[in-house]
């Protein structure tokens, strides 16, 4: 059986760029690839270099010496497997090379130090797809494929806090240079917990920033949702509390953007307009007003109200912090709601969007969202019924477009988001506290709530509506 292992250069993604560096796997002309993690540029790689000879990386790059180590390693792995067992295919060649321990011997049970973060990753948001909430799972996994990606592109010689030398004064293109994204299909170089430092967390906000073209607040966004996951790892004791990478790092917010938000002309623009007899363009006036009415509830706290509900206050558990919020009826709420009351029942929904009569709407009376969540027994309810949420949610932001600038004359980017700003934006100019209108939001922090005092009770919150939309209707 004829068989051979090389390292080679892989075609460059782009033409001149640098080219990934692999081992070949060759047996009776089936070959198979295994990508080193690390691409030079072609004038860097010396063909002749060998076991004996290892400089297939010339001199000249500032890796060569880790490049050269990390094949020559390789090469030998490999040639003890063949050795070991001259029955192997290419693809079980390969396979027990990249796992990495030698022929003859189990593999050593990795410490917690040596396991790999992003496959503990991994599995945190496989769990999350399964038992927790899809939309959250779908939010970590692209940002897990960032990390990978990451991994692929970052030289590893590089020692920790280079990356943010070199990025000070270079710009993206100069940064660009020398390094290579991980290819489809390509496994991403593992990153133990040991190397998960301080040092490699700001290289890797200067990735997001200098590379990938990331602004504003979205770099620090990110990074809390890899601390919750370095915090989970804590729990799960495969991390020290002294090795946090997070412990004394300010993550900031960077700048934000001025929200986008309508004025009290703007909005009587909206409540005013004349629209064209086509359901969703005043089904989504009407959601974004009852966000607006009611201390800017988010959308799908709209979609999900049921007549139920509306008694002399309207109460219900918000979808995404299951909090409860309590809002007077007041006349333009009224106006809205009455547009929509006829031969509807209790169990209906207010927005003639969710319909009642499907299955994934059917779940025991009082219960939230969050409890589906939950629920084992509803999960299935849970998930269907949040892609219906977004399909419409979409909808609505297509048409409340429209809207404001086809036919209210309002020209700004409005979304259904923009009902909340708008409201925090009027409520402020009307004299309403930040705490009395966090409390409104539900949007405060465990920190805020600490400091908070003196604040309005509920009930009191409740009726504020009066003063800032107007007088309260009595309940027909």
């Amino acid at each position: 059986m004829a068989a051979t292992c090389k390292a080679i250069l892989r075609p460059a993604l782009q033409p001149g760029g640098p080219r990934p560096v692999n081992l070949v796997f060759t047996v009776n002309r089936q070959a198979k690839y295994l990508s080193l993690g690390f691409a030079v540029p072609e004038k860097d790689w010396n063909e002749d270099g060998s076991l004996q000879k290892p400089n297939w990386i010339r001199s000249k790059n500032t890796g060569a010496e880790s490049f050269n180590k990390t094949i020559q390693r390789r090469l030998k792995l490999a040639m003890a497997w063949i050795n070991y067992d001259p029955t192997l295919t290419s693809a079980a060649w390969r396979d027990a090379v990249k796992a990495g321990h030698e022929p003859g011997k189990a593999p050593a049970a990795p410490t917690p130090a040596q396991e790999d973060f992003l496959a503990y990753f991994a599995k945190e948001v496989a769990r999350r797809k399964v038992h927790g909430n899809p939309r959250s799972a779908e939010k970590l996994e692209s940002i897990l494929n960032k990390l990978k990606v990451y991994r692929g592109w970052i030289d590893p010689s590089m020692k920790p806090g280079r990356l943010k030398k070199i990025a000070d004064g270079a710009d993206r293109s100069q940064l660009l240079t020398g390094w290579v994204p991980l290819t489809e299909g390509q496994p991403a170089r593992p990153l133990p917990f040991s190397e998960l430092t301080a040092s490699f967390i700001r290289d890797y906000r200067v990735w997001l920033e200098k590379v990938v073209g990331n602004k504003g607040q979205t770099p620090a966004k990110e990074l809390s949702f890899i601390k919750t996951i370095v915090a989970l790892a804590i729990d799960d004791n495969k991390l020290e509390y002294h090795q946090n990478p997070f412990k004394r790092m300010s993550l900031g917010t960077g700048e934000a953007k001025e929200k986008e938000k309508l004025s009290d002309e703007e909005v009587l623009a909206l409540e005013t307009v004349e629209l064209p007899a086509e359901k969703w363009y005043q089904v989504s006036r009407d959601a974004w007003l009852l966000q607006y009415y009611l201390f800017g509830a988010r959308v799908a706290d709209v979609l999900l109200l049921r007549w139920r509900t509306v008694q002399q206050d309207i109460k219900f558990q918000e979808q995404k912090t299951g909090k409860w919020k309590t809002v007077a009826r007041h006349e333009r709420l009224d106006r809205v709601l009455h547009r929509y009351a006829g031969h509807v029942t209790e169990n209906d929904f207010v927005l003639p969007l969710l319909d009642a009569r499907e299955w994934y709407t059917k779940y025991p009376e009082g219960w939230s969202v969050t409890q589906l969540e939950e629920s084992h027994e509803f999960r299935a309810h849970y998930v269907a019924l949040l892609k219906r949420i977004e399909s419409l949610t979409t909808l609505l932001n297509q048409y409340i477009k429209k809207v404001a600038t086809e036919h209210a004359g309002i020209q700004k980017h409005i979304t259904n988001h923009v009902a909340r700003h708008s409201f925090t934006a009027m409520a402020r100019r009307k004299g309403v506290g930040s705490f009395d209108l966090r409390d409104m939001l539900n949007h405060e922090s465990v920190e805020q709530t600490e400091r908070y005092a003196g604040s309005l009770e509920k009930d009191q919150l409740a009726h504020r509506a009066h003063e800032l939309y107007g007088p309260e209707s009595q309940n027909q």
